[in-house]
């Protein structure tokens, strides 16, 4: 296997510990067995005329699982992968990504990737060899990224071969993969750093230090990048939102977050890209135009557990999930842009992204 460089000009790289934060998410996690799946009939899956639900499942119990929900039925449909191929998913379903002909479903704690046809959910390939990824980018036609909890890496998978070709290492828990321009951006959680990547040639270029624990990334309408830095459980540091530009890695804004003690997390942005949403006490809105000089609460959470947040791509509708208590099957609510609640369904175990196809 293949390691890559990790020498890079200018900034330093650092490092805060977590144990606080990995204690949390295994307590999180760990909650009784799933009751038995509902027996719906399997979905006819079309571009344009759905979405995926990543559920995630209860830490080491081996019950995530996939839903799909049909727009134009206004059905929800629950445990794909099983229906499809007769076994359970694996241990915490962490993300998917659809790239081409194939969907690509990162199980974390199994340290591996389904591969399926995201049509027949039937699967077509397991990418395995990874210690705990998180999530999957394709960064040219023959190659993907892989960024891991405890790795200290990103894997370099092979998309022909379906397995792992090398790695690049980097400072601790990676999370976030953005592909902007001819670079790669990746976060470290426990850093507080954006990794810059050049894919030619798999090489650690550049460093910015963003903030406490950076988690996702979005680009907005001016193709700036957005960094959401949601805080750390052990950290004093504030959240706060970050505008990066691509072509120089300038700061250009630094938005501080709201709420005392407040965690944040989901970043998301409307199909205009004129607005963020992300997660905290409620679901926020924040116009990049600068209408309002910190974000809004958008929608308030009303004794509901906001887990999952994601911005239909198609209508601009706002899909939140609830995860109820991280035991009982949660739910998924759409709401209009404007923070109307539209309707809600139940899907599985803890609901945690959406993948528009």
């Amino acid at each position: 296997m293949k390691k890559y460089t990790t020498e890079f000009p200018g900034r330093l790289m650092h490092s805060f510990s977590l144990p606080v934060l990995i204690a949390s998410l295994f307590l999180l996690f760990s909650c009784a067995k799933d009751e038995a799946e509902p027996e719906n009939d399997f979905p006819e899956i079309k571009k344009g005329e759905g979405v995926f639900i990543v559920n995630e499942g209860n830490f080491q119990w081996g019950n995530s699982s996939l839903s799909f929900y049909h727009r134009e039925s206004n059905t929800m449909y629950n445990g794909l992968f099983k229906k499809a191929n007769g076994e359970d998913l694996g241990d915490i379903f962490q993300s998917m990504h659809i790239h081409q002909d194939h969907a690509y479903l990162v199980l974390n704690n199994s340290g591996k990737i389904e591969v399926i046809d995201p049509e027949s959910c039937l699967r077509t390939g397991t990418i395995s060899g990874l210690v705990s990824p998180r999530y999957f980018l394709p960064v040219n036609d023959q190659e993907a990224y892989v960024s891991d909890l405890y790795g200290n890496h990103l894997a370099i998978v092979d998309l022909e071969k379906q397995e792992v070709s090398g790695e690049i290492p980097i400072n601790g828990w990676s999370e976030a993969l953005l592909l902007a321009g001819n670079k790669v951006l990746a976060t470290g959680m426990e850093s507080g750093y954006v990794y810059v990547i050049d894919p030619a040639n798999h090489s650690l270029t550049d460093s910015i230090h963003a903030g406490p624990g950076p988690s996702a990334m979005v680009k907005d309408k001016n193709g700036h990048v957005w960094v959401l830095c949601g805080g750390m459980y052990d950290v004093e540091e504030e959240p706060l939102l970050l505008q990066l530009d691509v072509e120089s890695l300038e700061v250009l804004q630094t938005i501080a977050l709201p709420g005392d003690q407040t965690l944040y997390s989901r970043l998301s942005v409307s199909p205009d890209g004129k607005t963020l949403y992300f997660s905290g006490q409620g679901i926020y809105a924040f116009s990049i135009n600068g209408s309002s000089p910190e974000p809004e609460i958008l929608i308030s959470p009303e004794g509901q557990v906001f887990y999952g947040l994601k911005a239909d791509p198609h209508t601009g509708e706002i899909f939140v999930s609830d995860a109820v208590d991280f035991v009982q099957k949660g739910k998924v609510m759409r709401y209009t842009p404007e923070g109307s609640l539209i309707d809600h369904m139940e899907a599985m175990i803890i609901p945690g992204d959406f993948i528009f196809y």
